[in-house]
């Protein structure tokens, strides 16, 4: 299985050319293909019939054998009028939460389903889950070398965090994982990260994102230092060992004010003489705004900016810092370029990763942001209840509307037309601005973990 650009480009065309192109299904793809720049630069017609025959399977698939979606689909369009993913726009969005004042006396509006999940962790996931593995493990040859990467688990339950803490379990088989860490390495690709750079993450592997970030740096060949493997050498090898134990403690027990209070400060300055020492290039972290640090100040002990402005000269060797969780506030992408260092981000969730990314190409304001259609897509909606029939309208460019995302492979917990919960303005080519819709509801997510918190 290769893995460099180019020739990953020819092998995604080579399949395409060895199938038919227009009815593909994404559980026959290997997972590798996903690291293809092709998915980002063939002619949007093109592409766009290749995933309109992804998204007919999908549905096909779906409405057969997960169990919410047997319930909750009534006027769905029959499947041989799928034949776009523009057609996404005529299935109904599903949501975790409820939203208030949608809806009316006699016809229910946007209704969550987290309650149903919370009950049933099965409820979005395929009941012939295993089938579905298996025909995932013949369209990649090398499947065992990669279950032994995920140390033999062929599903993985990963934590969403959510309204008040309630965080549900998105479930997935390994070789989604996989290709979905491949669309990662596209993405960081476009960035500018590139092979031989040391990373140090400050997302932990127990969560999806930090697992995926961890994977593209193998992937990519480029030196990793978790967050976990360096709060344990500093523990073993610096005079700091024992703030970063209290810190460890501290926060083991909930008290994350008390932890920044008491060892936050030390916590700092050993990861900063970490990073000097390892000569660090790619720092990934999380920067929060100023409206959640003005509710959250002692929280955030390795917010990004702490680290860095107690003592910049620490950073010398630091040439790309990438920051996600949260839209990048100008303030800080600014302070990073005045001294060289490029800035980038990418967006995803547990329920759906690399869905669009900012590279060099997509200009100054680091949240504007180049959709990276495969194989999660998105789009911009407006929602509408005239007439007590709720439709989607596919947002104006240049306007804001709801962001709602489908993961084309459906191995596992299933999200189609799927409300995040986040908004975003249509670009183009992608999206801007993109914005939780509540920035302090960060519980239980990578995020907090990043910060911390």
């Amino acid at each position: 299985m290769s893995h460099g650009g180019t020739r990953v480009d020819d092998e995604l065309e080579d399949y395409l050319r060895g199938v038919d192109a227009s009815n593909i299904d994404a559980l026959d793809i290997p997972v590798d293909l996903a690291a293809s720049t092709q998915w980002d630069t063939m002619v949007i017609q093109r592409r766009d019939r290749i995933l309109g025959g992804m998204l007919r399977n999908l549905i096909a698939r779906t409405k057969a054998h997960v169990p919410f979606y047997e319930q909750v689909w009534r006027n769905i369009p029959p499947l041989p009028l799928i034949q776009d993913i523009g057609d996404l726009s005529s299935i109904p969005l599903v949501s975790k939460d409820s939203v208030a004042g949608t809806g009316s006396p006699d016809r229910n509006g946007i209704t969550g389903f987290r309650a149903r999940l919370l009950a049933d962790p099965s409820l979005l996931v395929p009941k012939n889950l295993e089938e579905v593995i298996q025909r995932q493990e013949a369209a990649n040859p090398d499947y065992k070398a990669i279950l032994k990467k995920y140390g033999g688990r062929r599903v993985l339950d990963f934590s969403s965090g959510g309204s008040q803490g309630r965080g549900t379990i998105t479930r997935l088989s390994y070789l989604t994982v996989e290709m979905e860490a491949y669309a990662l390495v596209r993405a960081l690709r476009m960035n500018g990260f590139k092979k031989g750079q040391p990373i140090a993450c400050f997302y932990n592997d127990t969560h999806k994102g930090g697992l995926q970030l961890e994977r593209a740096a193998q992937i990519m060949e480029m030196p990793f230092y978790s967050k976990r493997k360096i709060f344990d050498d500093l523990i073993i090898d610096t005079t700091l060992g024992k703030d970063v134990l209290g810190f460890q403690t501290l926060m083991a027990e909930g008290e994350s004010d008390l932890a920044n209070e008491k060892y936050g400060r030390g916590v700092r300055r050993g990861i900063r003489e970490y990073i000097r020492s390892k000569k660090i290039e790619v720092i990934e972290s999380v920067q929060p705004p100023a409206a959640y640090l003005r509710q959250n100040q002692k929280g955030s002990a390795l917010a990004f900016m702490s680290l860095f402005e107690e003592d910049p000269s620490a950073f010398d060797s630091v040439r790309h810092v990438f920051l996600t969780g949260f839209s990048v506030p100008r303030s800080a992408y600014e302070i990073l370029r005045e001294r060289g260092i490029a800035v980038s981000t990418t967006w995803g969730s547990s329920e759906a990763m690399a869905l669009a990314t900012h590279p060099f190409s997509a200009g100054e304001d680091v949240n504007n942001l180049i959709a990276t259609p495969f194989p999660t897509v998105g789009g911009v909606f407006w929602y509408r209840e005239r007439e007590g029939n709720p439709r989607l309208v596919p947002a104006i460019e240049g306007y804001e509307g709801i962001l709602l995302v489908t993961s084309l492979v459906g191995a596992g917990s299933t999200y189609i037309q799927y409300r995040i919960g986040d908004k975003a303005v249509c670009t183009e080519r992608g999206y801007r601005g993109i914005e939780r819709s509540n920035i302090n509801d960060i519980a239980g997510s990578c995020a907090s973990d990043a910060l911390g918190v």
